[in-house]
């Protein structure tokens, strides 16, 4: 079978090679899938230069998001563990160093959630990774309510996306920033209140606040946010902290902008807020309960209209370093998704 596989840490563009690779017999609690759509995220640029949370052996297939047919079993390796059948239809996280980014995956059966037939793959696929991770953020970390005001940085990405449905469907004010005048349209399509486009906001020299900063504090109002949702990182971070609300709570859901930023702790304690990291993988491995809940309120949320299609670009297998570098270059709105049956 075909497969993109790492051969070591670089920039995509440079170390993914399309090779031709047996397939993965599955092993203990694990399947064989047929891949007919894989979620593309920025966690899988920083798995090929070697910069994520999961650093798998070289060679190895990225992909952290499947969904597609279970092709084979392998021997059930712990009770208490739903079981599947070969044959069915299942969105999945893949067991590295077998990703997704290839013709068939290993998935953990204990991580795999059976999908209805009506669920296309590509929407199954896109919404994995990001749905959860905005679960989590929203309803496990911070316990969001309504009338609650959330600010979602990064907010047309495919994470920032999903931040922003799951908090409008449970009644938060949304404060949205994104790059520019097309995505802060789709942070307000998406049922944004206010989209503030951070690259009209320009920093200003000396000790004022910045631009961005003015623009997020009169946003939010007088008590702040309860709860920033942040997956970009850097300065943004350093804004958040100035606009969240007495006992809010900034949830730090990765670093896209390439820069972590440093978390005040002399400011945490005048300001009495919380920071808070979420790696979604943590969750997968010490709580599949959570994720199995998790997945069956999004599958939910897709029947009654709540999640949005939010797929910007579709291709096949041979489509993905060209798919990356447009995700590193910010050209995606959204979400993309690898289609290797085509």
């Amino acid at each position: 079978m075909q497969a993109w596989r790492v051969h070591a840490p670089g920039e995509p563009r440079h170390v993914l090679q399309l090779d031709e690779v047996e397939v993965p017999e599955p092993g203990p609690g694990q399947a064989l899938v047929e891949v007919e759509a894989a979620g593309i995220n920025f966690a899988d640029v920083l798995l090929c230069r070697g910069g994520y949370q999961e650093r798998p052996p070289h060679p190895f297939t990225p992909g952290l998001e499947v969904a597609g047919r279970v092709l084979a079993l392998g021997p059930r390796d712990r009770a208490g563990v739903p079981q599947l059948e070969v044959g069915e239809r299942v969105v999945a996280a893949t067991a590295l160093p077998a990703g997704g980014f290839a013709q068939r995956a290993l998935v953990p059966v204990a991580q795999a959630h059976p999908i209805p037939d009506e669920l296309p793959a590509d929407v199954a696929a896109a919404t994995h990774v990001t749905y959860q991770t905005a679960w989590f953020a929203l309803h496990r970390l911070t316990d969001v309510a309504p009338d609650d005001t959330v600010v979602v940085h990064g907010a047309a990405g495919g994470l920032g996306t999903a931040c922003v449905r799951l908090a409008v469907t449970a009644g938060a004010r949304v404060i949205a920033t994104a790059h520019g005048d097309a995505k802060t349209a789709r942070a307000r399509a998406l049922g944004a209140d206010i989209a503030l486009d951070t690259a009209a906001l320009a920093t200003t020299d000396g000790d004022g606040p910045d631009a961005l900063v003015e623009a997020l504090r009169d946003a939010v109002g007088p008590d702040g946010a309860r709860i920033v949702l942040d997956p970009v990182g850097g300065e943004l971070f350093e804004a958040s902290t100035r606009c969240v609300a007495f006992e809010g709570t900034i949830v730090v859901l990765g670093a896209a902008s390439g820069t972590y930023a440093p978390a005040r702790t002399n400011h945490l304690l005048v300001k009495n807020y919380a920071v808070s990291g979420l790696h979604w993988g943590a969750y997968r491995a010490r709580r599949p309960d959570l994720c199995r809940q998790a997945q069956a309120e999004i599958v939910e949320l897709w029947r009654t209209g709540g999640l949005v299609d939010d797929i910007s670009r579709r291709g096949p297998l041979a489509d993905l370093p060209a798919l990356l570098d447009d995700l590193i270059d910010r050209r995606i709105v959204g979400k993309a998704v690898l289609e290797p049956r085509r």
